[in-house]
């Protein structure tokens, strides 16, 4: 049997389609006014500005919003107020493996991912010079693939940020220095990424469980709205956002906070996506 999607096309790109092919999904095409909106559906795809009529008549329905960048930005306020946990960009829809992934996962569904960590680092004691070695083993893998330098070194900065973060955050402020540390042995930080064809993951996992889906939205709101430019929490998460083609969290409070990050070996705009599951 195949779950019934609903997808409420743009007016304004009325071509635009999604791509979930091989999976059990069967997706119908409509506009917001329809009366196809009333029916049995397992999940809503709409556009960030129709959310909050859309949030309206679905219920407790599992909702993906996608807009471009700009829209993005301009209607994030709506994504911290509905606690929206899907957010993509336009032309994600189109990204079948990417897609697909997102899909099951907000329906709660195990999801296949796209590109499965393959080599995993734990770090459990050092300072600046193992992180850059850390990072190191990272960049292999990407400069392999013969990635430009501008790509590399991008996707370098948020991975650093994003273990610097780990380090500082994960088990209470202060506790640990980026430049030399030391984890308790009930504390964890690891590393995974991997790499297929033309995508790539990397994932940062910690044994805290501090960081919760609405700190998720806040962070990155105050980011959009600039009222955090000047300060370095929250940079981080913004720039996997920007850079990455998605953002995933799997939150589990008190227990672990795993992060991970996709990015497309292509390019192209509006295809930065976030995905929150706690």
């Amino acid at each position: 049997m195949r779950l019934p999607v609903l997808y409420l096309r743009r007016p304004d790109d009325p071509e635009l389609r999604i791509d979930v092919d091989g999976l059990p999904l069967q997706v119908l095409e409509a506009d917001l006014e329809q009366p196809e909106l009333d029916g049995a559906f397992g999940l809503v795809v709409a556009p960030l500005e129709q959310a909050e009529a859309v949030h309206g008549r679905i219920g407790a329905l599992p909702l993906i919003s996608f807009g471009d960048l700009s829209v993005i930005a301009g209607f994030w306020p709506l994504v911290e107020s509905l606690r929206l946990d899907c957010v993509l960009g336009t032309h994600l829809l189109a990204d079948a493996a990417l897609m697909s992934f997102v899909g099951l996962a907000v329906l709660g569904n195990p999801a296949p991912d796209p590109c499965p960590a393959q080599t995993t680092i734990d770090l459990s004691l050092g300072d600046r010079n193992s992180l850059n070695e850390t990072l190191g083993r990272y960049l292999e893998a990407e400069i392999s693939r013969d990635l430009p330098k501008e790509k590399v070194f991008q996707r370098r900065l948020v991975v650093e940020e994003l273990l610097v973060n780990a380090i500082r955050h994960a088990f209470g402020e202060g506790l640990y220095d980026p430049s030399c540390f030391r984890l308790d042995p009930e504390h964890r930080i690891a590393l995974s990424f991997a790499r297929s064809e033309d995508l790539s993951v990397v994932e940062i996992r910690d044994s805290g469980g501090r960081l919760r889906a609405d700190r998720v939205r806040r962070i990155l709101g105050r980011q959009f709205n600039e009222d955090g430019l000047l300060e370095e929490s929250g940079r981080g998460l913004f720039l996997a956002f920007t850079i990455g083609h998605l953002l995933c969290f799997d939150l589990s409070p008190g227990k672990s906070t795993r992060i991970r990050v996709y990015f497309r070996d292509g390019g192209g705009e509006d295809v930065s996506g976030l995905l929150i599951r706690e």
